[in-house]
């Protein structure tokens, strides 16, 4: 049996699918309802179990004859009224699974966490799965609530699991774009006019489950890997989005001081609307920063693993989300 925590997300529902595809028994956990995004078939060969990281003894219940716990769940948010629930998840949550793990012998733990635990800093060197943790204003609070998570893992590690971590790029498909990094796509289709000169990693979310499974079947215990397909700017993203929408691409470059005052902006509205901030000092920041992540390790030790060219990603996801 495989474990699928946050299973009802974007990265756990295609994961799920994925393992279903392969004929492995999975159960998922979930909080008030299963999967949106798999079907009715594929929901109902699910052995979905309502409950939290916060249960503990649901949880022990949850890993009884399980091998393999792909942990998914994670709160993603750059608002700074969500911190606290940033934290609670991410790290505490972890910290839950991990105890449980130990206490119910369930040994092997594949973590999905972000490149954003890896962490950035002002020389915007190379970045690698060996690059060094440092506190910087470029890291984001979602960014150290990953890299805290992180910790737990390794603790883990240290008392007896054997794990195996993601650190995958900004991550595209066919999902909800009113939530996580699919959200980028609506806001391209309402008409954006502005890019930066920032430089980021992206990733499709069909590589990032492959690479899961992949670790899975050929263990590397002890390793982590960045997951990403390239690192691009956001001004070619942007472009290939509204290329994707036959909408006009954006021509407005957003110097640093106009992303001052739009965060500023969004911060004001914030204290009149409960709706998510995605705009914040932090990305607005994040934005403007040219970062460049290595993804060969992987590739080395997994020569036959192929990434799918992240414009073809976006081609497919607008076509998606057109119909």
């Amino acid at each position: 049996m495989n474990l699928v925590t946050g299973g009802t997300g974007f990265v756990g529902s295609y994961l799920i699918r994925l393992l279903l595809s392969k004929r492995y028994n999975v159960r998922a956990i979930y909080r008030t309802e299963i999967s949106k995004l798999l079907t009715q078939e594929e929901n109902e060969q699910v052995d979905w179990v309502q409950t939290d990281l916060f249960d503990i003894d649901k949880l022990c219940e949850v890993l009884e004859g399980v091998e393999t716990v792909f942990h998914c769940a994670a709160t993603v948010s750059f608002d700074s009224r969500r911190r606290e629930e940033l934290f609670k998840v991410n790290v505490e949550g972890t910290a839950n699974l991990v105890n449980m793990m130990l206490d119910q012998n369930v040994s092997d733990l594949i973590h999905l966490s972000s490149i954003a635990a890896l962490g950035r800093n002002a020389k915007q060197e190379p970045i690698t799965e060996n690059t060094e943790w440092a506190e910087s204003k470029d890291n984001t609070q979602y960014a150290l609530s990953k890299y805290k998570a992180e910790m737990e893992v390794r603790r883990g590690e240290a008392e007896g699991l054997n794990v195996s971590i993601l650190y995958p790029g900004v991550i595209f498909g066919n999902g909800d774009w009113n939530k996580g990094s699919c959200t980028i796509f609506k806001t391209i289709h309402d008409g954006f006019p502005f890019y930066t000169k920032g430089i980021t990693s992206f990733v499709d979310v069909n590589d990032v489950v492959r690479a899961m499974v992949i670790l899975k079947e050929q263990p590397q215990y002890g390793e982590g890997f960045i997951i990403s397909e390239g690192n691009h700017a956001y001004k070619d993203i942007f472009t290939w989005m509204a290329e994707g929408f036959n909408k006009k691409p954006p021509t407005k470059l957003a110097k640093p001081w106009m992303s001052s005052l739009v965060w500023r902006w969004y911060e004001f509205k914030k204290l009149f609307s409960s709706k998510e901030q995605t705009i914040t000092r932090e990305t607005a920041h994040s934005a403007q920063s040219k970062y460049n992540y290595q993804n060969g390790k992987f590739l080395y030790v997994f020569p036959g693993f192929k990434y799918t060219p992240i414009k073809e990603t976006i081609s497919r996801a607008c076509t998606f989300y057109t119909k």
